[in-house]
């Protein structure tokens, strides 16, 4: 599913396994940057590891710029592990966010924004009406991100071997 969110040459499409390299790199580019400013979120292979099988499931999309890839965004129907743990108001079926990753080169440009746009439009095409995510707490830009797309924060609770708490976020979208 191709969908144009801003006109060309700007858009956001379903990722194939040959995007997977640029992909990859735009996330080790972002995780540097995190890392950079402090915020240890992604550490290790990740997201870069899952990001392979995001794309065989079909739930890994890209945002392409002139066919550059920028930015990628999991959007699956299945949140993290310890999501059955939070006391979501709304359950399931539901959308859930995942390595959202922006090429440092391309972030203050609203893309991740347009990330969540296409997350609730997609969700509207599905019949779902509801988008959960997460982040680490001190992840300020994703923290801004969810209060201006109107997220509403669910809990804060640490998980194992992680040495900052994550904030829980939910939506319901209307049709």
């Amino acid at each position: 599913m191709d969908k144009d969110i801003r006109g060309e040459p700007d858009m956001i499409r379903q990722a194939k396994p040959e995007d997977l390299e640029c992909i990859k790199a735009v996330a080790k580019r972002s995780k540097r940057k995190m890392n950079d400013e402090g915020n240890p979120q992604w550490n290790g292979s990740y997201p870069e590891a899952f990001y392979e099988d995001d794309i065989h499931n079909r739930q890994l999309y890209v945002y392409e710029i002139s066919g550059t890839i920028v930015g990628a965004v999991c959007i699956s129907t299945e949140g993290h592990e310890e999501y059955a743990e939070i006391p979501w108001t709304y359950k399931e079926p539901y959308l859930c966010m995942k390595r959202l990753a922006v090429d440092p080169d391309y972030q203050g440009k609203s893309i991740a924004q347009s990330f969540f746009r296409f997350t609730e439009e997609l969700g509207k095409e599905k019949g779902i009406h509801y988008i959960c995510a997460d982040t680490n707490a001190i992840n300020e830009a994703a923290l801004r991100l969810f209060n201006r797309a109107n997220y509403q924060f669910v809990i804060e609770k640490y998980q194992e071997g992680e040495p900052f708490p994550f904030r829980y976020y939910e939506k319901k979208i209307h049709s």
